[in-house]
């Protein structure tokens, strides 16, 4: 008997039944449903316990100086603290700014602000009538900053860092009071701002600033804020997300500090089942989240696995099953990590972090192989130690500096289960992506599905060495405008084709994340020999007096490369092939079939030469890319254009030109 329509159904039902809880409680005072019983709680917390539950539950920090101090990310945490120390920020492509006081409710960007004192489930989060915001607001108040000031602490022990910790936590609670401001309208935020208070905390916990007044009234804050995330939590149906998760493991954080209260103690236990049985449902057999996003995968690494490092830390026993399911995703990273230590933009992305230690250029993710080798002491991981490595296994993780110490490649792997594909060897680096819509294909009866993946399918990513050639043009913006968003997710923004200038999904235009008349992309296929990496992928396009079966073949040698795509059409289409560059990669001549780029850096040059058909125009346009939220880069585009009917190829051979 199949139990699965069954399951759905009474999730969707108990969803539909709490959202009419919640209606309820626009009706009921707040004061009335405020934790209140936490008051008398913390009012009996002093100094000395908050610091022994942070030490219990964390990690004992005090040996950071001497096991980092020369670190070459010291100067990196010094220069970001000093910039909080004066009210300086830059969030999400905002710029650096000056808020001084700190408005917590303002859109740098926009100059938009949610009003204060206002009940969080009637917020207007999004408007489409304006270009405000709403993730500038809540990504500060999930006060990532506090940890670089935590650190700067440690190194330094000068309390004018501690004192900015102790200040903004104040300040923040005054000026957001318990479900009454913008930035108590997502769990998801409110788990984040409370990992990351936790961290801070314990950095400073034996500064002289550090008072009972204040511990009293960050206790309270902290046990708000497990309350208001165990009463607010964010599951969909029939799956969960990155939300979700994040509900999940700020109740293991803050479970793990209140341990010996009763209540907290049933949220914990919810958040531990909850937490395994969303691995088990969310990560893939080869270690790929199915959301199927680049960025959302290294957020969800962080929510599943650093809470999963936390328990086994205090003791508990982890299923073998959880423990190798977030080993894995772990792999997934290393595979796809390139050369320069960083990833492929595949998706949408946020920024979303949970614990940034040190704040990295977005789309680096070396740092998960440094977090990897201190946790698994896999060779296969080694890489440069990182300051998360420390945080996270404070007593266990030893850093040295041996600056020999490189990335090793990881063998070119097929990720079946997720459509992904990596091929490698010492000049060639391709990320390909065959995956279609992320989670999984059981609402696909739907006629629209929202989704983090974008209209790339058979789209790849290309670095020769050390250098990045085609991209991923990345995100951009979510809500602010619905016309960048949809700009970043359509198909000529990626490295794939398109046909009769049209989007390989349909992009519902008025809604985010949205998209309809979905291409199911057929079982990827991959060889290697010797001499040859070889992966495929096809789907099938569908028009109203016509279907195009395109087919993408990526064969990778020691010293070139082939794209060959082949297509079986009736009617006369119009294809384009687009190819986004790297804003280093300059065009320097276009001739005839053959296109040279040169990287003027480090000095490499490329030959594109197009092949197998005739009558192909070859343009170069000036395009845009975002490497972060909120962020643009002018870049370079290649397209080559064609019309063609019945079965043909194309395709593209590269090779790099040694001088």
């Amino acid at each position: 008997m199949n139990f699965i329509p069954k399951y759905i159904f009474f999730t969707k039902l108990l969803i539909v039944l709490n959202d009419y809880y919640n209606r309820l409680l626009f009706l009921v005072p707040v004061c009335f449903i405020r934790p209140k019983r936490y008051k008398n709680m913390a009012n009996n917390t002093s100094k000395e316990e908050l610091a022994q539950r942070l030490k219990s539950a964390l990690g004992d920090f005090s040996c950071f100086l001497r096991q980092c101090g020369k670190h070459p990310d010291i100067e990196v945490i010094i220069h970001d603290a000093n910039n909080v120390l004066n009210h300086r920020f830059e969030v999400l492509g905002s710029g650096l700014i000056t808020s001084d006081p700190i408005d917590w409710h303002c859109d740098f960007k926009s100059g938009f602000k949610w009003p204060h004192g206002k009940y969080y489930k009637k917020y207007i989060r999004v408007n489409k009538g304006d270009n405000s915001d709403v993730k500038v607001p809540i990504e500060l108040s999930r006060c990532h900053h506090l940890l670089w000031l935590g650190e700067a602490y440690l190194i330094t022990q000068d309390d004018k860092y501690s004192s900015e910790v102790v200040n903004e936590i104040c300040h923040w609670i005054k000026e957001n009071p318990y479900a009454y401001s913008i930035n108590w309208s997502c769990a998801m935020d409110v788990a984040i701002r409370a990992v990351n208070w936790m961290y801070a905390l314990n950095m400073i916990m034996d500064s002289k600033i550090v008072d009972d007044k204040f511990c009293k009234q960050v206790t309270r804050s902290l046990l708000e804020h497990v309350y208001f995330i165990f009463h607010n939590l964010e599951k969909g149906a029939p799956y969960s997300g990155n939300h979700y998760a994040s509900n999940l493991s700020g109740l293991i954080f803050l479970g793990l500090l209140f341990k010996d209260i009763p209540s907290v103690r049933t949220y914990f236990d919810f958040g531990l089942s909850e937490l395994y049985r969303e691995i088990r449902n969310e990560v893939l057999p080869t270690g790929v989240h199915y959301e199927k996003s680049i960025s959302y995968h290294r957020l969800m690494v962080e929510l599943f696995a650093y809470p999963v490092f936390l328990l086994q830390k205090a003791g508990f026993d982890v299923p073998l099953d959880i423990y190798y399911r977030v080993k894995s995703m772990f792999d997934f990273v290393h595979s796809y990590t390139k050369p320069d230590g960083t990833a492929p933009m595949v998706g949408d992305n946020d920024d979303g972090r949970l614990l940034p230690f040190v704040k990295y250029a977005f789309n680096y993710h070396a740092y998960l192989r440094s977090v990897a080798f201190c946790k698994y002491k896999d060779r296969v991981y080694e890489s440069l130690p990182t300051i998360d490595s420390f945080f996270l296994f404070p007593e266990t993780c030893i850093l040295t500096f041996d600056s020999s110490v490189k990335l090793l490649s990881s063998r070119p792997k097929l990720f079946q289960d997720a459509g992904f594909a990596v091929l490698r060897n010492e000049e060639f680096y391709v990320f390909f992506n065959g995956s279609g819509i992320g989670m999984y294909y059981a609402e696909l009866n739907k006629s629209v599905i929202a989704t983090h993946n974008h209209a790339d399918l058979l789209s790849f990513d290309l670095s020769l060495g050390g250098c990045n050639v085609f991209i991923d043009a990345g995100s951009y913006v979510y809500t602010s405008s619905l016309q960048a968003h949809n700009e970043f997710r359509s198909t000529r923004k990626h490295n794939t084709i398109n046909i009769d200038n049209l989007d390989q999904y349909h992009i519902e235009q008025d809604k985010f994340w949205a998209y309809s008349n979905f291409k199911i992309p057929s079982v990827l296929e991959y060889a290697e020999t010797i001499q040859c990496q070889k992966v495929s992928g096809e789907y099938s396009w569908s028009f109203p007096e016509d279907t195009v079966r395109h087919k993408r073949i990526i064969e990778v040698y020691s010293d070139r490369m082939f794209v060959i795509d082949e297509f079986k059409c009736v009617n006369e289409h119009l294809f384009q092939s687009c190819f986004m560059l790297d804003p280093g990669i300059r065009v320097e001549s276009v001739n005839h079939n053959t296109i040279e780029l040169f990287h003027p850096e480090i000095g490499r040059r490329l030959r594109l030469i197009v092949g197998d058909i005739d009558h192909v125009d070859i343009r170069i346009e000036v395009d845009r890319v975002s490497f972060s939220y909120g962020c643009l880069n002018e870049t370079s585009k290649i397209i080559m254009e064609f019309r063609q009917k019945g079965n043909f190829k194309y395709s593209l051979k590269i090779v790099p030109i040694n001088e």
